[in-house]
């Protein structure tokens, strides 16, 4: 068993990524909820950089954009629809 850096904390002898793996039912998908590595990419620069909302939800009503990148989203509101669902801490 290790100890200090690198320890794997657990509850219940599963630890958090299968904990998570499990409530997001996609354990083939390591970008679950998400369907691709784009996309993922995609909602990391929208929450992490800084994007109005009004912004990134004009950029995605841009005719092909949605279509083209291959979301399962169409405006800030369903995405955050998506994060707010995650369980805990990603």
């Amino acid at each position: 068993m290790r100890t200090g850096a690198g320890k794997t904390y657990s509850v219940n002898d599963v630890d958090e990524n299968q904990s998570y793996e499990k409530a997001i039912g996609d354990a083939g998908n390591i970008y679950a909820p998400f369907s691709s590595q784009l996309e993922w990419e995609i909602v990391k620069w929208a929450k992490l950089c800084g994007a109005s909302s009004t912004a990134f939800t004009e950029l995605m009503s841009i005719q092909g954009v949605v279509d083209r990148l291959g979301l399962s989203f169409k405006n800030t509101n369903e995405l955050n629809k998506i994060v707010d669902s995650l369980p805990g801490r990603p």
